[in-house]
This record gives structure tokens, sequence and C-alpha cells, in this order.
């Protein structure tokens, strides 16, 4: 929890319009077209928890088995077309990623009966608090591999805008 806590100070100062949930089941695709849904945490974050949010979920994050070729096109794609500085530490970015830790305690309080009045519910929240478990000690074993390709690729790529 320390190096979340100093992270977000460390944080880039910037924020735009952000989706902030948006992994792939909020993306809609009708052949060539796509149409972006789930619209309920729509508003002002930082751009690069977002983008390393997006990074994550669209390389396999989602099933617990990220593909690394898939995280580094994903960056390079969004690099080639920002005017973000993305020559930032990283691993700060890593350790402010704490969403799942957020949905966590939303589904524990679900999972309680806390927040939600009926059984069907509650097993809901009782599913997603074991899946968000899974995530958040996938998040922490993957942590140095993520940060190392990252690295890598920014230090044969990015460069300060």
């Amino acid at each position: 929890m320390y190096s979340g806590n100093k992270a977000i100070k460390n944080m880039p100062k910037v924020s735009s319009i952000c989706h902030n949930d948006m992994d792939s089941k909020n993306v809609l695709w009708i052949k060539d077209d796509y149409k972006i849904i789930d619209l309920e945490c729509l508003g002002y974050s930082n751009p690069y928890l977002e983008l390393f949010e997006l990074a994550l979920c669209w390389s396999g994050y989602e099933t617990c088995n990220i593909h690394y070729d898939l995280l580094i096109s994903f960056l390079n794609s969004y690099f080639k077309n920002t005017t973000l500085d993305t020559n930032i530490d990283w691993e700060t970015v890593y350790d402010c990623n704490f969403g799942r830790l957020e949905w966590l305690e939303i589904n524990i309080k679900r999972a309680l009966m806390i927040e939600c009045d009926t059984k069907e519910e509650q097993d809901i929240g009782i599913n997603e608090v074991k899946e968000t478990i899974e995530h958040v000690v996938y998040y922490a074993k993957v942590k140095d591999e993520v940060l190392n390709s990252i690295n890598q690729y920014k230090s044969n790529n990015m460069k300060s805008k």
C-alpha cells in the first residue's frame, strides 16, 4: 500500500475525459465499426491510468494471461497518436492502478449484502470477489515482467513530447 500512496503523489498532473471502464466487454463491434458502451464511469481522470488499464485489458489481463506482444502493440499504436509525454515513470503508473481494489471493495459489500438486497446480487458479488482476487494476485505477480516490457519498449522507441 505504501508504494501506491507514494505513487499517487508522483503521477503526472494531467486530466482528460476518460471512459474509466473500457475493457473489451464495453466495446461492441459491428463488422469494421465499433460502439463504446457503459458510460457510467465516464469522467475526468488521469489519461496515463486509462491508457495503462486499457493496454493491460486488451492484451490479456482479463484472462490472467498477458500477451506482451499485444501490450506493446497497443502502447505503440497509442504513442504514435498522442500528445502526452510518454517518457514517464511507468512504475508510478503501475502502482497507482488500484481499480481492481475498488472493484473488490464493491463486491465484498455485495457479498456481505451491505449494498444489495437480493440473493442473486449477493451471488454475483461472491463470484466477482473470487475473480477479482485472482486478478489482484496476478497483477502483483506480473509487475516486473510488465514493467520490463514497457521499459524495454520505452528505451527503444519513446521520446518526450
